[in-house]
């Protein structure tokens, strides 16, 4: 008889290393975006006076639920019965979860915060003058609202309802401004 493929060793350590790479990269790329966006927020704010700019921030909730399941993670897998005959395994499981929610903390640090001035605004690691932006439109997803910013460049960013919403209310004021200064 045939000797299943779930009976040998090598399957486990096969899908642990394939979890740990994805939980390694997936960490990788949300520390990449986050120093891309700093770099982009320093030099707005090398451009732009304090008084110049309005920062929106919306992800202290997120951060604070999302460190809290890291907590709960590292203490399960701490506390964890060596006793249990798979709690190696628990163990490395509960480690990679916690992995993924602290790139999932830094991730919602970088996209749910922008910064808007009069000339454009920096998210995402990107600088953004008003003249490039095409639409702005709010989409109601699973559970939130984001709004949808398409630029000229057909770069498209989904950031979240309050970010969204304080960008299109400084947009329109300074579309005001923009006509009340050509009627004069």
């Amino acid at each position: 008889m045939l000797a299943s493929i779930y009976d040998s060793i090598w399957f486990y350590y096969v899908c642990v290393i394939g979890f740990v790479a994805y939980a390694a990269y997936y960490l990788y790329q949300s520390l990449k975006l986050l120093v891309e966006n700093e770099k982009a927020r320093k030099a707005f704010k090398e451009k732009h006076k304090p008084e110049e700019y309005e920062e929106v921030q919306n992800y202290i909730v997120w951060v604070v639920l999302e460190a809290i399941g890291v907590l709960y993670c590292i203490y399960t897998a701490i506390t964890l019965d060596p006793s249990i005959e798979q709690a190696p395994w628990f163990r490395l499981a509960f480690g990679v979860v916690a992995i993924i929610l602290f790139g999932q903390i830094i991730l919602n640090i970088t996209k749910r915060r922008i910064l808007i001035a009069d000339d454009g605004f920096q998210y995402e690691g990107d600088i953004v003058r008003y003249q490039s932006v095409l639409s702005m439109n709010p989409k109601r997803r699973l559970v939130l609202t984001l709004v949808d910013v398409l630029c000229t460049n057909n770069k498209k960013y989904s950031m979240p309802e309050k970010c969204g919403k304080a960008l299109h209310d400084k947009h329109k004021e300074v579309k005001a401004m923009k006509k009340n200064k050509g009627k004069k």
